[in-house]
């Protein structure tokens, strides 16, 4: 029976990309279909059919009254109608003088069909009216449909109205434009719909209710267990990335290789991936120990550098020793450092016609930055603290929720003052190295910047933070061993894409052969 298929394959189907959105679908659908309890209920020919207007005791848009205040009557709004239920958190107060202004039957009763009709992405949303206040009084606005039958189980008429066959019909017939749809009464009225007796709509509704909850319970336990895999995954990259001896390094990289399919299977998991490459590459635990031939000392002093000793901090993955031929010094040696300004935004000649690249935190969505949406002109430029940076300049966000964002700059360009920029000192450091550098960072200045109202870090402590810097020629081939390992994590995101798409065909062609 198609029932005993589907209980084979829900944890086919829960695996799949939306496999829980496409389950309850799936159930729905069997439901309609008459295959759910087939031979335990009337067959769906056998049904009674009929409009919406005629099958329901009440079918009528709510009244939206002309002003709230607060009072003892809730107003019910297409807020109130989400997917998961009623929502009265959304609901709203009127006083007394309005309520008086609907008439008996506009009030809502527990057990009505609430049909959002109005929205973006939003229409044709129902739930069931449940009060949380018996002693209250409630009515609905203008943008949803009330539907009240006393023929129809509440939870029967809400899972028909919610089942893909009827969503799918809605969804053909809504009127207007991509920023407002609308749900006519009219056609609300006009939808047909099929049911058995009330006995057996019960019957029905009722185990629908106990397969979605057995789905959902089962959705629960994938995440619990996909959660705990995360942990497990950012464990094992911790250890590595923190490890302080050789020893330390080794068993935590034998964990990895040990757990690695758990470690690469996941796209969130080649992002933990490419963290712990370039965690390993500034270590230096990517190319063979030896000597550089190139390999110097480089000499700096907190005043040459106009640095404050007590401000100067180390990433929790900088050794305790530092390796032969490197340099532990401060980002500030690294480079000329600066940042940029805001043009005066009211003023319109600082930007009509501008010719000037102006770089905002938005820009910075490619490794090599080509392009700025906006443009300031000659004018912007010298009137405010903004300044031309040459072409590979690597650029860092500073504010907000993108604080270590980083893209090195394709063109001259200025930028404003959210944003680090860091023109290479090319006799100690190469572009390539620093941006790589720079990229390994993102979590810790994150973290430095927690506190504030919005996370904010200050070019300072940028150029406060200490790094071990190898020489130039162990430069060039950490980065190149760091582009082929990226290559494979490429490679790998492909694969798993290319994974669940095929995942998500296989439980839809379970789904369709299943409601065949």
């Amino acid at each position: 029976m198609k029932i005993t298929d589907l209980s084979r394959n829900i944890e086919v189907i829960l695996a799949a990309p939306n496999g829980l959105a496409h389950l309850k679908s799936l159930i729905l659908d069997l439901a309609f279909s008459g295959a759910l309890l087939d031979g335990k209920i009337q067959p769906p020919e056998l049904w009674e059919k009929l409009t919406l207007e005629k099958a329901c005791d009440y079918i009528q848009r709510g009244k939206s009254p002309s002003y709230a205040d607060f009072g003892k009557c809730l107003v019910v709004s297409q807020r109130c109608v989400h997917w998961s239920g009623f929502r009265p958190e959304h609901a709203r107060f009127i006083e007394d003088s309005t309520i008086e202004k609907y008439s008996p039957d506009r009030f809502l009763k527990e057990g009505d069909i609430l049909w959002n009709s109005t929205g973006t992405g939003t229409v044709g949303r129902t739930t069931i009216f449940t009060p949380e206040e018996k002693n209250v009084s409630y009515v609905a606005d203008s943008h949803v449909t009330v539907l009240r039958a006393s023929r129809i189980e509440s939870k029967f008429l809400h899972y028909w109205s919610r089942s893909p066959k009827v969503q799918d019909i809605v969804l053909g017939l809504t009127t207007g434009s991509t920023n407002q749809q609308e749900l006519n009464l009219s056609t609300i009225k006009s939808l047909e719909i099929s049911f058995p007796s009330k006995s057996h709509q019960a019957l029905l509704s009722n185990h629908i209710d106990n397969l979605i909850g057995i789905c959902e319970t089962l959705d629960a336990s994938i995440k619990a267990s996909e959660k705990l895999s995360s942990l497990s995954r950012k464990s094992a990259v911790d250890a590595v990335s923190t490890a302080q001896t050789p020893a330390e390094l080794h068993i935590a990289w034998e964990r990895i290789q040990k757990y690695w399919e758990v470690i690469a299977g996941t796209p969130e998991a080649i992002d933990s991936l490419k963290t712990l490459i370039l965690d390993l590459a500034v270590r230096g635990e990517l190319i063979p120990v030896g000597h550089s031939n190139d390999a110097r000392t480089i000499e700096w002093t907190h005043s040459e550098l106009k640095l404050d000793e007590s401000k100067l901090w180390n990433l929790p993955t900088l050794h305790k020793e530092i390796r032969s031929g490197w340099n532990r010094i401060p980002m500030a040696k690294l480079g000329s450092w600066g940042s940029g300004g805001t043009p005066t935004s009211t003023r319109k000649e600082f930007y009509q016609n501008g010719t000037i690249p102006w770089a905002v935190i938005g820009d910075l969505n490619n490794e090599t930055m080509f392009n700025t949406e906006t443009k300031i002109t000659e004018q912007a430029l010298q009137a405010s603290s903004s300044k031309i940076i040459p072409v590979g300049a690597v650029l860092i966000a500073m504010y907000g929720a993108s604080i270590g964002k980083t893209a090195i700059s394709g063109i001259e360009c200025c930028t404003n003052q959210a944003i680090a920029h860091c023109i290479v000192d090319k006799t100690i450091v190469s572009t390539d190295y620093f941006f790589l550098v720079a990229k390994s960072l993102k979590r810790y200045l994150v973290q430095e910047g927690k506190g504030a109202a919005q996370p904010n870090i200050s070019q300072s402590v940028l150029k406060h933070l200490i790094i071990d810097l190898p020489s130039l020629a162990e430069q060039e081939l950490i980065v190149s061993k760091v582009n082929s390992l990226f290559q494979v994590c490429t490679d790998l995101s492909a694969a798993i894409e290319v994974s669940e798409s095929i995942a998500e065909k296989f439980a839809r062609s379970i789904a369709s052969t299943l409601v065949a």
